[in-house]
Protein backbone atom coordinates (compact mmCIF):
# COMPACT_ATOMS: atom_id res chain seq x y z
CA UNK A 1 0.00 0.00 0.00
CA UNK A 2 3.00 2.32 0.20
CA UNK A 3 6.74 2.82 0.30
CA UNK A 4 9.26 3.74 2.94
CA UNK A 5 10.91 7.13 2.54
CA UNK A 6 14.52 7.80 3.50
CA UNK A 7 15.96 11.11 4.71
CA UNK A 8 19.68 11.86 4.35
CA UNK A 9 20.52 14.79 6.63
CA UNK A 10 22.95 17.45 5.54
CA UNK A 11 23.09 16.28 1.93
CA UNK A 12 22.99 19.19 -0.51
CA UNK A 13 22.85 17.33 -3.83
CA UNK A 14 20.50 14.60 -5.06
CA UNK A 15 21.63 11.32 -3.43
CA UNK A 16 23.58 8.90 -5.57
CA UNK A 17 23.98 5.14 -5.11
CA UNK A 18 27.27 5.89 -3.39
CA UNK A 19 25.53 8.23 -0.94
CA UNK A 20 22.96 5.55 -0.11
CA UNK A 21 25.71 3.04 0.62
CA UNK A 22 27.59 5.57 2.74
CA UNK A 23 24.49 6.22 4.82
CA UNK A 24 24.04 2.47 5.39
CA UNK A 25 20.98 2.22 3.14
CA UNK A 26 22.32 -0.19 0.53
CA UNK A 27 19.90 -2.88 1.73
CA UNK A 28 16.92 -0.63 0.97
CA UNK A 29 17.88 0.06 -2.64
CA UNK A 30 19.76 -3.10 -3.68
CA UNK A 31 17.08 -4.05 -6.22
CA UNK A 32 15.49 -0.64 -6.86
CA UNK A 33 14.75 0.05 -10.52
CA UNK A 34 14.63 3.80 -10.05
CA UNK A 35 14.88 6.53 -7.42
CA UNK A 36 12.46 9.33 -6.64
CA UNK A 37 14.17 12.24 -4.93
CA UNK A 38 13.08 15.34 -3.07
CA UNK A 39 14.51 17.97 -0.75
CA UNK A 40 13.82 19.20 2.77
CA UNK A 41 14.95 22.81 3.10
CA UNK A 42 14.38 23.20 6.85
CA UNK A 43 13.14 21.33 9.92
CA UNK A 44 13.42 17.76 8.64
CA UNK A 45 13.15 14.76 10.96
CA UNK A 46 16.43 15.84 12.57
CA UNK A 47 15.43 19.50 12.69
CA UNK A 48 17.71 20.37 9.79
CA UNK A 49 18.03 20.16 6.01
CA UNK A 50 18.61 17.16 3.80
CA UNK A 51 17.44 15.03 0.89
CA UNK A 52 14.61 12.50 0.60
CA UNK A 53 14.75 9.41 -1.56
CA UNK A 54 12.62 6.31 -2.18
CA UNK A 55 12.30 3.40 -4.58
CA UNK A 56 10.15 4.81 -7.38
CA UNK A 57 8.46 1.49 -8.17
CA UNK A 58 7.22 1.07 -4.59
CA UNK A 59 5.45 4.42 -4.25
CA UNK A 60 1.68 3.96 -3.99
CA UNK A 61 -0.70 5.89 -6.22
CA UNK A 62 -1.37 9.18 -4.49
CA UNK A 63 1.44 8.81 -1.96
CA UNK A 64 3.19 12.20 -1.69
CA UNK A 65 6.96 12.39 -1.91
CA UNK A 66 7.95 14.90 0.74
CA UNK A 67 8.33 15.57 4.44
CA UNK A 68 4.90 15.96 6.09
CA UNK A 69 5.34 15.34 9.83
CA UNK A 70 1.63 15.69 10.61
CA UNK A 71 0.87 12.34 8.99
CA UNK A 72 4.25 10.60 8.81
CA UNK A 73 6.26 8.49 11.27
CA UNK A 74 10.07 8.65 11.29
CA UNK A 75 12.93 6.79 13.00
CA UNK A 76 16.71 7.01 12.81
CA UNK A 77 18.44 4.18 10.97
CA UNK A 78 21.05 2.57 13.28
CA UNK A 79 24.71 2.16 12.34
CA UNK A 80 24.60 4.63 9.44
CA UNK A 81 26.88 7.61 9.48
CA UNK A 82 28.10 10.33 7.14
CA UNK A 83 29.89 13.07 9.05
CA UNK A 84 28.20 11.80 12.19
CA UNK A 85 24.65 12.25 10.87
CA UNK A 86 22.48 9.11 10.79
CA UNK A 87 19.87 8.58 8.09
CA UNK A 88 16.16 8.39 8.89
CA UNK A 89 13.41 6.11 7.61
CA UNK A 90 9.75 7.01 7.53
CA UNK A 91 6.36 6.16 6.10
CA UNK A 92 3.06 7.89 5.50
CA UNK A 93 0.44 6.70 8.02
CA UNK A 94 -2.13 6.73 5.21
CA UNK A 95 0.10 4.49 3.03
CA UNK A 96 1.73 2.15 5.53
CA UNK A 97 3.89 -0.47 3.73
CA UNK A 98 3.02 -4.15 4.05
CA UNK A 99 4.61 -7.41 2.91
CA UNK A 100 3.26 -7.10 -0.64
CA UNK A 101 4.82 -3.63 -0.98
CA UNK A 102 8.20 -4.62 0.45
CA UNK A 103 8.73 -7.97 -1.24
CA UNK A 104 12.09 -8.24 -2.98
CA UNK A 105 12.04 -8.88 -6.69
CA UNK A 106 13.91 -12.17 -6.18
CA UNK A 107 12.09 -13.70 -3.22
CA UNK A 108 13.31 -17.01 -1.82
CA UNK A 109 10.90 -19.88 -1.25
CA UNK A 110 9.81 -20.29 2.36
CA UNK A 111 7.13 -20.60 5.02
CA UNK A 112 4.43 -18.00 5.61
CA UNK A 113 4.88 -16.94 9.24
CA UNK A 114 2.55 -14.67 11.22
CA UNK A 115 4.27 -11.60 12.63
CA UNK A 116 3.23 -9.33 15.49
CA UNK A 117 1.56 -6.95 13.01
CA UNK A 118 -1.08 -9.61 12.34
CA UNK A 119 0.09 -10.32 8.79
CA UNK A 120 1.92 -13.28 7.26
CA UNK A 121 5.44 -12.81 5.89
CA UNK A 122 7.45 -15.29 3.83
CA UNK A 123 10.49 -16.53 5.77
CA UNK A 124 13.11 -18.11 3.47
CA UNK A 125 14.15 -21.72 3.94
CA UNK A 126 17.94 -22.02 3.88
CA UNK A 127 18.16 -25.71 4.77
CA UNK A 128 15.37 -28.05 3.68
CA UNK A 129 14.75 -31.40 5.39
CA UNK A 130 14.93 -34.48 3.16
CA UNK A 131 13.09 -37.80 3.61
CA UNK A 132 16.06 -39.36 5.40
CA UNK A 133 16.04 -36.51 7.91
CA UNK A 134 19.17 -34.78 6.65
CA UNK A 135 19.24 -31.11 5.73
CA UNK A 136 20.05 -29.97 2.20
CA UNK A 137 20.88 -26.37 1.25
CA UNK A 138 17.76 -24.79 -0.25
CA UNK A 139 19.46 -21.57 -1.33
CA UNK A 140 20.68 -20.83 -4.87
CA UNK A 141 24.02 -22.57 -5.45
CA UNK A 142 26.78 -22.71 -8.00
CA UNK A 143 27.32 -25.66 -10.34
CA UNK A 144 30.52 -27.72 -10.14
CA UNK A 145 32.02 -30.57 -12.14
CA UNK A 146 32.58 -33.83 -10.28
CA UNK A 147 35.27 -36.43 -11.07
CA UNK A 148 33.00 -38.07 -13.67
CA UNK A 149 32.42 -34.79 -15.49
CA UNK A 150 28.85 -34.44 -14.25
CA UNK A 151 27.38 -31.14 -13.08
CA UNK A 152 26.65 -31.19 -9.36
CA UNK A 153 25.49 -28.54 -6.85
CA UNK A 154 28.30 -26.45 -5.43
CA UNK A 155 28.52 -23.69 -2.84
CA UNK A 156 25.74 -21.32 -1.79
CA UNK A 157 25.93 -18.12 -3.86
CA UNK A 158 27.91 -15.32 -2.16
CA UNK A 159 24.88 -13.02 -1.85
CA UNK A 160 23.27 -15.60 0.47
CA UNK A 161 26.32 -16.39 2.62
CA UNK A 162 24.96 -14.31 5.49
CA UNK A 163 21.66 -16.20 5.48
CA UNK A 164 23.42 -19.56 5.29
CA UNK A 165 25.67 -18.62 8.22
CA UNK A 166 22.65 -17.83 10.42
CA UNK A 167 21.05 -21.13 9.42
CA UNK A 168 24.18 -23.11 10.33
CA UNK A 169 24.48 -21.38 13.70
CA UNK A 170 20.82 -21.96 14.55
CA UNK A 171 21.00 -25.59 13.39
CA UNK A 172 23.97 -26.18 15.72
CA UNK A 173 22.06 -24.51 18.56
CA UNK A 174 19.00 -26.69 17.93
CA UNK A 175 21.03 -29.91 17.78
CA UNK A 176 22.70 -29.13 21.11
CA UNK A 177 19.32 -28.56 22.73
CA UNK A 178 18.07 -31.87 21.31
CA UNK A 179 21.04 -33.60 23.00
CA UNK A 180 20.21 -31.95 26.31
CA UNK A 181 23.29 -29.74 26.12
CA UNK A 182 23.41 -26.12 27.22
CA UNK A 183 23.26 -23.66 24.31
CA UNK A 184 22.58 -19.98 23.82
CA UNK A 185 21.81 -18.39 20.47
CA UNK A 186 22.95 -14.79 20.75
CA UNK A 187 20.73 -11.92 19.60
CA UNK A 188 17.91 -14.00 18.05
CA UNK A 189 15.79 -10.91 17.35
CA UNK A 190 18.59 -9.31 15.33
CA UNK A 191 19.22 -12.56 13.44
CA UNK A 192 15.49 -12.91 12.69
CA UNK A 193 15.41 -9.34 11.37
CA UNK A 194 18.35 -10.09 9.09
CA UNK A 195 16.58 -13.20 7.77
CA UNK A 196 13.47 -11.17 6.87
CA UNK A 197 15.69 -8.72 5.03
CA UNK A 198 16.54 -11.35 2.42
CA UNK A 199 12.92 -11.54 1.23
CA UNK A 200 11.78 -8.01 2.04
CA UNK A 201 13.18 -4.48 1.86
CA UNK A 202 13.44 -4.10 5.62
CA UNK A 203 16.20 -3.41 8.12
CA UNK A 204 16.09 -3.01 11.88
CA UNK A 205 14.38 0.40 11.80
CA UNK A 206 11.67 -0.69 9.34
CA UNK A 207 10.95 -3.85 11.35
CA UNK A 208 10.59 -1.83 14.55
CA UNK A 209 8.34 0.75 12.87
CA UNK A 210 6.05 -1.96 11.49
CA UNK A 211 5.96 -3.81 14.82
CA UNK A 212 6.89 -7.18 13.32
CA UNK A 213 8.75 -8.53 16.36
CA UNK A 214 7.98 -8.33 20.08
CA UNK A 215 10.27 -8.63 23.09
CA UNK A 216 10.01 -12.17 24.41
CA UNK A 217 7.46 -13.04 21.73
CA UNK A 218 7.44 -16.08 19.45
CA UNK A 219 8.24 -14.31 16.19
CA UNK A 220 12.05 -14.58 16.24
CA UNK A 221 11.99 -18.28 17.17
CA UNK A 222 9.39 -18.96 14.49
CA UNK A 223 11.50 -17.18 11.87
CA UNK A 224 14.68 -19.06 12.77
CA UNK A 225 12.83 -22.38 12.97
CA UNK A 226 11.41 -21.84 9.49
CA UNK A 227 14.89 -20.93 8.24
CA UNK A 228 16.20 -24.45 9.01
CA UNK A 229 12.89 -26.14 8.09
CA UNK A 230 11.97 -27.33 11.57
CA UNK A 231 8.31 -27.63 10.44
CA UNK A 232 9.54 -30.21 7.89
CA UNK A 233 11.66 -31.96 10.52
CA UNK A 234 8.77 -32.24 12.98
CA UNK A 235 6.45 -33.47 10.20
CA UNK A 236 8.99 -36.16 9.32
CA UNK A 237 9.34 -37.26 12.96
CA UNK A 238 5.55 -37.44 13.28
CA UNK A 239 5.35 -39.52 10.12
CA UNK A 240 8.04 -41.89 11.44
CA UNK A 241 6.26 -42.18 14.79
CA UNK A 242 2.95 -43.05 13.09
CA UNK A 243 4.68 -45.61 10.87
CA UNK A 244 6.40 -47.17 13.88
CA UNK A 245 3.16 -47.31 15.81
CA UNK A 246 1.37 -49.02 12.92
CA UNK A 247 4.16 -51.60 12.57
CA UNK A 248 3.99 -52.42 16.28
CA UNK A 249 0.22 -52.93 16.03
CA UNK A 250 0.43 -54.96 12.84
CA UNK A 251 -1.43 -52.30 10.81
CA UNK A 252 -0.22 -50.90 7.46
CA UNK A 253 1.38 -47.46 7.65
CA UNK A 254 -0.92 -44.59 6.74
CA UNK A 255 0.10 -42.29 3.91
CA UNK A 256 -0.13 -38.59 4.68
CA UNK A 257 0.43 -35.28 2.96
CA UNK A 258 2.40 -32.44 4.51
CA UNK A 259 1.31 -28.92 3.60
CA UNK A 260 3.98 -26.98 1.74
CA UNK A 261 4.18 -23.18 1.65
Amino acid sequence: MGAFLYYLPGLADSPTTGDLEAFGLGYAFADAKGLTRGGVHANGPDGGQGKLVCDSARLADGQPMGYYPDYQAWKQVPSSCVEGKPAWVGFDNRFQPGPADLERRERLDGYMIDMADGRSWCVPIARRIQEEGEGEPALPRTLELDADGDLVPGEVLPKYHGLWEIAIRYQEHFEKLCKGESSTFEKPDRAAAEVLGFNYVVGLAEIVMLGLLTHGGPEAANILSALIDLPGWFALKKKEAIAGSNIDSGQPAKQGVTDQH
